[in-house]
């Protein structure tokens, strides 16, 4: 659980990295952390290449419409999340 650490641009890049590399890791709780555009698009990457991560929790992250569909085009490639949660 990484939530409400208050994750900059570079530390969301530095996680997206990890994420792409992960084989174990299935779930991850990221809520409260003010995903940013670059972020998301760092995100897409990993999630596209991902296939461990099988739940995510992005709540109250105040996610724009752009940063909304580079999360969805990561997600059109991955096969293994079966759970997301966006709330606000």
């Amino acid at each position: 659980e990484l939530s409400s650490n208050l994750i900059e641009e570079q530390g969301w890049a530095r996680l997206a990295q990890s994420l792409a590399a992960n084989r174990g890791l299935q779930s991850l709780d990221m809520r409260r952390n003010s995903l940013g555009t670059a972020a998301a698009s760092a995100l897409s990457l990993s999630l596209a290449s991902n296939s461990t991560l099988s739940s995510l929790c992005l709540i109250s992250n105040h996610i724009t419409d752009d940063a909304a569909r580079l999360i969805a085009a990561g997600l059109a490639c991955n096969r293994a999340l079966i759970s997301l949660n966006l709330q606000s």
